[in-house]
Protein backbone atom coordinates (compact mmCIF):
# COMPACT_ATOMS: atom_id res chain seq x y z
CA UNK A 1 0.00 0.00 0.00
CA UNK A 2 3.05 2.41 0.27
CA UNK A 3 4.46 1.81 -3.11
CA UNK A 4 7.27 0.02 -4.76
CA UNK A 5 10.43 0.50 -3.25
CA UNK A 6 12.92 -0.88 -6.25
CA UNK A 7 16.33 -0.58 -3.57
CA UNK A 8 14.40 -2.90 -1.72
CA UNK A 9 13.83 -5.55 -4.60
CA UNK A 10 16.95 -4.87 -6.30
CA UNK A 11 19.26 -5.50 -2.99
CA UNK A 12 17.23 -8.33 -1.59
CA UNK A 13 15.83 -10.44 -4.90
CA UNK A 14 17.94 -13.35 -6.25
CA UNK A 15 19.00 -12.85 -10.14
CA UNK A 16 17.74 -15.85 -11.78
CA UNK A 17 18.40 -14.62 -15.61
CA UNK A 18 20.46 -11.35 -16.37
CA UNK A 19 22.65 -11.89 -19.37
CA UNK A 20 23.98 -8.50 -19.75
CA UNK A 21 24.85 -7.97 -16.00
CA UNK A 22 22.65 -5.20 -15.71
CA UNK A 23 20.86 -6.51 -12.83
CA UNK A 24 23.76 -7.80 -10.93
CA UNK A 25 25.45 -4.39 -11.49
CA UNK A 26 22.60 -2.39 -9.55
CA UNK A 27 22.75 -5.13 -7.13
CA UNK A 28 26.48 -4.11 -6.69
CA UNK A 29 25.63 -0.81 -5.97
CA UNK A 30 23.28 -1.36 -3.65
CA UNK A 31 25.29 -3.53 -1.08
CA UNK A 32 26.31 -0.14 0.67
CA UNK A 33 23.38 1.89 1.79
CA UNK A 34 23.28 4.77 0.08
CA UNK A 35 23.88 8.15 1.76
CA UNK A 36 22.33 9.97 -0.50
CA UNK A 37 19.16 7.80 -0.28
CA UNK A 38 19.60 8.11 3.47
CA UNK A 39 19.79 11.81 3.80
CA UNK A 40 16.57 11.82 1.32
CA UNK A 41 14.55 8.96 3.04
CA UNK A 42 15.35 10.82 6.58
CA UNK A 43 14.49 14.80 5.38
CA UNK A 44 11.14 13.83 3.72
CA UNK A 45 9.91 11.52 6.62
CA UNK A 46 11.21 13.46 9.43
CA UNK A 47 9.02 16.86 7.80
CA UNK A 48 6.21 14.54 7.58
CA UNK A 49 6.61 13.32 11.55
CA UNK A 50 7.78 17.04 12.73
CA UNK A 51 4.26 17.72 11.07
CA UNK A 52 1.75 16.02 12.41
CA UNK A 53 3.06 16.22 15.86
CA UNK A 54 2.10 19.58 15.57
CA UNK A 55 -0.95 19.73 13.91
CA UNK A 56 -4.10 21.27 14.99
CA UNK A 57 -6.39 19.17 12.88
CA UNK A 58 -4.82 15.87 14.60
CA UNK A 59 -5.50 16.90 17.92
CA UNK A 60 -8.98 17.71 16.91
CA UNK A 61 -9.72 14.71 15.31
CA UNK A 62 -8.96 12.78 17.92
CA UNK A 63 -11.25 15.23 20.30
CA UNK A 64 -14.11 14.27 18.16
CA UNK A 65 -12.91 10.41 17.67
CA UNK A 66 -12.97 10.77 13.38
CA UNK A 67 -12.05 7.13 13.06
CA UNK A 68 -11.74 7.23 9.23
CA UNK A 69 -9.30 10.02 9.61
CA UNK A 70 -7.81 8.59 12.53
CA UNK A 71 -6.91 4.90 11.60
CA UNK A 72 -5.41 6.28 8.18
CA UNK A 73 -3.07 8.93 9.45
CA UNK A 74 -1.81 5.99 11.82
CA UNK A 75 -0.97 4.08 9.00
CA UNK A 76 0.74 7.23 7.48
CA UNK A 77 2.40 7.52 10.61
CA UNK A 78 3.77 4.15 11.09
CA UNK A 79 5.43 4.09 7.57
CA UNK A 80 7.20 7.49 8.33
CA UNK A 81 8.40 6.47 11.44
CA UNK A 82 9.41 3.14 10.04
CA UNK A 83 10.92 5.07 7.40
CA UNK A 84 12.75 7.11 9.56
CA UNK A 85 14.32 3.73 11.45
CA UNK A 86 15.38 1.61 8.76
CA UNK A 87 17.16 4.44 6.94
CA UNK A 88 19.15 5.37 9.74
CA UNK A 89 20.07 1.81 10.38
CA UNK A 90 20.91 2.19 6.72
CA UNK A 91 18.96 -0.42 5.38
CA UNK A 92 16.65 -0.53 2.73
CA UNK A 93 12.80 -0.17 4.02
CA UNK A 94 10.95 -3.45 3.59
CA UNK A 95 8.25 -2.20 1.79
CA UNK A 96 4.41 -3.80 3.19
CA UNK A 97 5.59 -7.13 4.36
CA UNK A 98 6.98 -7.81 8.13
CA UNK A 99 8.22 -4.42 9.14
CA UNK A 100 8.15 -4.76 12.42
CA UNK A 101 9.71 -7.98 12.75
CA UNK A 102 12.29 -6.85 10.54
CA UNK A 103 12.71 -3.38 12.48
CA UNK A 104 13.08 -5.64 15.83
CA UNK A 105 16.65 -6.42 14.26
CA UNK A 106 17.73 -3.38 13.73
CA UNK A 107 20.59 -2.16 16.02
CA UNK A 108 19.55 1.25 16.60
CA UNK A 109 16.04 1.43 17.62
CA UNK A 110 13.85 4.14 20.07
CA UNK A 111 13.28 3.04 23.60
CA UNK A 112 10.69 0.10 23.65
CA UNK A 113 9.90 0.44 19.88
CA UNK A 114 8.35 -2.67 19.30
CA UNK A 115 5.99 -2.59 21.56
CA UNK A 116 4.95 1.00 21.26
CA UNK A 117 5.01 0.95 17.65
CA UNK A 118 2.23 -1.94 18.44
CA UNK A 119 0.78 -0.28 20.86
CA UNK A 120 0.06 2.77 18.14
CA UNK A 121 -1.26 0.47 15.60
CA UNK A 122 -3.32 -0.72 18.20
CA UNK A 123 -4.44 1.69 20.25
CA UNK A 124 -7.72 0.24 22.14
CA UNK A 125 -11.16 1.00 22.53
CA UNK A 126 -11.55 2.99 25.22
CA UNK A 127 -12.76 6.69 25.18
CA UNK A 128 -9.07 7.86 25.70
CA UNK A 129 -7.04 5.38 23.54
CA UNK A 130 -6.71 7.89 20.90
CA UNK A 131 -5.24 10.69 23.22
CA UNK A 132 -2.87 7.68 24.15
CA UNK A 133 -1.66 7.10 20.72
CA UNK A 134 -1.73 10.71 19.50
CA UNK A 135 0.68 11.11 22.77
CA UNK A 136 2.43 8.26 22.19
CA UNK A 137 3.53 8.97 18.41
CA UNK A 138 4.52 12.54 19.76
CA UNK A 139 7.13 10.70 22.09
CA UNK A 140 8.11 8.38 19.24
CA UNK A 141 8.76 11.26 17.27
CA UNK A 142 11.06 13.02 19.69
CA UNK A 143 12.73 9.56 20.69
CA UNK A 144 13.67 9.63 16.57
CA UNK A 145 15.17 12.93 16.67
CA UNK A 146 16.81 12.20 20.07
CA UNK A 147 17.90 8.74 18.26
CA UNK A 148 19.16 10.55 14.83
CA UNK A 149 21.15 13.08 16.90
CA UNK A 150 23.59 10.73 18.58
Amino acid sequence: IWGYHLPTDLANQQIVSDPDGILTGWKAQLISYPEALRQSVLRQYREILAYWAQDYHYASKVERRDLVFLVGLSGKLANAILQVVFAFNRVYYPGDGWNLPMAAELKYLPPDFISRMTQMLEPGGDIDAWRRQRAEFIAMVEDLEVLLAA
